[in-house]
């Protein structure tokens, strides 16, 4: 019964620690993603940065893989903060008049 006791605690502790590293995780994804879009409109982004950041939004638009991986439970959330940073580059792409 000990072994048991202890396999459930260890469990426990295991599934704390990925909670821990997945919300900071997260965190850190928000705030890159927030200076991402202040950068872009604030035009601090060269022309060439903001085609090659778009190209490679375009390809992980919808990429849930990813955002169940960064964000875990709160994938919904990454999936639409990763759509919000897609539509700023979009929006700065045709304001700035560059192929998409």
């Amino acid at each position: 019964m000990g072994d048991f006791i202890q396999t459930i605690m260890a469990l426990i502790v295991v599934a704390a620690i990925f909670i821990g590293l997945a919300t900071f995780v997260g965190l850190l994804n928000r705030l890159y993603c927030q200076r991402i879009i202040q950068l872009v409109e604030s035009g601090k982004m060269s022309d060439e940065e903001l085609t090659k950041s778009y190209t490679m939004a375009k390809k992980n638009q919808d990429n849930t893989m990813w955002a169940i991986f960064i964000f875990s439970i709160f994938y919904k959330y990454g999936l639409k903060l990763q759509q919000r940073v897609f539509d700023t580059y979009k929006e700065a792409m045709i304001k700035r008049n560059l192929p998409l």
